[in-house]
């Protein structure tokens, strides 16, 4: 069942890439929104460059910083940064983010704790949304003491997880699952199509508005051309463009 999956999967990627990359409309189409991109974990701002210079060449005005993905627990993570984050768009100009593996999570953390707040959009690639086998195993082999074992057990599979215990997110979501991996060994402890890192299914958000597939590894989808487009398609139109292959599934 898992092959065949897999294959038709695959066969619907390969119609899908052979497909241009979706139309976009020229900056001055536009709606006015602050883009705020926010890193995964171990990694800077600079993993977010390539992508936010494509989003400042068709017009939508971005913020772009790092945040100590490694020290605290996600909570105190999306209290200690988001706030200072946004505080950095223009006053009274609507705000969106870009998220990559576990900035999404900081996202969604923050908007639990503050539903209230004002977001246009939230495009998510590569969010282990369902946890990550990844992040469980190798968190078993952490000492107990150190602050990565915590982050680890936040985003791991297991039912009482802090990333299953989030709450809903009322806001336009669009999910960009990868497909293509580097590591066979992080692979063979996944289920079904992943990224290296996070499996398709673990991308899954039950109140998502859409999510597409993108062959593409964990890393690659900050660079992928198809991604960058969809990802602007998305911050337009609320939805992902007609030429990819739509997949929301069960979570």
């Amino acid at each position: 069942m898992k092959l065949k999956y897999c294959l038709i999967v695959i066969g619907l990627l390969a119609s899908v890439s052979a497909q241009a990359n979706p139309k976009l409309p020229t900056s001055d189409t536009y709606i006015n929104q602050c883009v705020v991109l926010l890193h995964g974990m171990g990694r800077t701002h600079r993993s977010m460059n390539f992508l936010q210079k494509r989003l400042q060449q068709v017009g939508f005005v971005t913020v772009n910083k790092s945040y100590a993905s490694l020290n605290h627990p996600i909570s105190e993570l999306a209290e200690q940064a988001i706030p200072s984050i946004v505080a950095e768009c223009p006053a009274k100009m609507p705000v969106s983010f870009v998220t990559h593996s576990l900035g999404g999570l900081i996202v969604r953390d923050y908007l639990a704790q503050h539903p209230n707040i004002s977001v246009a959009k939230i495009v998510m690639l590569g969010p282990p949304n369902q946890g990550s086998e990844v992040a469980q195993k190798i968190g078993r082999w952490l000492p107990q003491k150190l602050p990565l074992f915590q982050r680890f057990l936040q985003i791991s599979k297991s039912s009482s997880a802090y990333v299953r215990q989030l709450a809903p997110i009322q806001h336009r979501v669009g999910v960009i699952a990868g497909t293509r991996s580097l590591n066979p060994i992080f692979s063979s402890w996944l289920p079904g199509l992943d990224d290296g890192k996070v499996a398709v299914s673990d991308t899954c958000l039950t109140d998502m508005s859409d999510r597409i597939l993108v062959e593409a590894n964990h890393t690659s989808l900050l660079f992928n051309a198809e991604v960058i487009a969809e990802t602007l398609y998305f911050l337009q139109y609320d939805e992902f463009s007609a030429a990819a292959y739509h997949f929301k599934g069960q979570c």
